[in-house]
């Protein structure tokens, strides 16, 4: 997938397609600290509000993810430094390190 497009991607989402559902609410609170307020909660579904117009390719690839955490490796490949970090630290269940890594950028 090119992520310098996004016009073929869903800007909502029903609740019942988003993957690992159980954990939803630990990927929007990671990718809000990377990204702001990008993804809308609803009562059945998910809504994506980029930033920018167009969206920045670590926004798209942010989207895609929240989706779908075990998201292609390729696409994977193209994530970049906080998003790169985060996407290690939840596969490898370490979101609380991610999190204490960043809180001291801000130190």
């Amino acid at each position: 997938m090119d992520l310098s497009d996004s016009s073929s991607v869903s800007r909502r989402v029903q609740l019942s397609k988003v993957s690992e559902v159980e954990r939803v609410e630990d990927r929007l609170s990671c990718l809000k600290a990377i990204f702001g307020t990008t993804i809308g909660v609803n009562e059945s579904s998910f809504d994506w509000c980029p930033d920018g117009s167009p969206p920045s390719p670590q926004e798209l690839l942010g989207w895609l993810w929240f989706l779908e955490p075990d998201i292609n490796i390729k696409l994977k490949s193209q994530a970049s430094g906080q998003l790169a970090k985060l996407m290690t630290a939840y596969d490898e269940e370490r979101l609380d390190t991610w999190w204490q890594q960043l809180l001291e950028q801000y130190e």
